[in-house]
């Protein structure tokens, strides 16, 4: 694998990761503040807690520990950083 094939994968790993927290922000504020923003005698309960926090914290964690295994089996290369000598290339 060459440099330039490295730093392509590298970014592109990267980039990756930022798009799969962008998804996880949006989907934790969407949730906690949109369910979350009218007084607590509305909001529907589960297992003792509101269901915003449920959907926002514990199925946004869940969502993005999917996401991430799911990106590392598909996205993410075994990318060998030893230093090649030159007389080997």
């Amino acid at each position: 694998m060459t440099d330039k094939e490295k730093h392509r994968q590298i970014h592109r790993e990267a980039l990756a990761t930022l798009g799969l927290y962008g998804i996880f922000f949006l989907w934790w504020f969407g949730w906690g503040y949109g369910l979350g923003s009218g007084s607590p005698e509305s909001y529907t309960y589960l297992f003792g807690l509101p269901l915003w926090f449920l959907l926002s914290c514990l199925g946004g964690w869940l969502g993005v520990s999917l996401g991430v295994f799911w990106m590392v089996r598909c996205f993410f290369r075994e990318i060998p950083f030893e230093e090649v000598p030159e007389s080997s290339r």
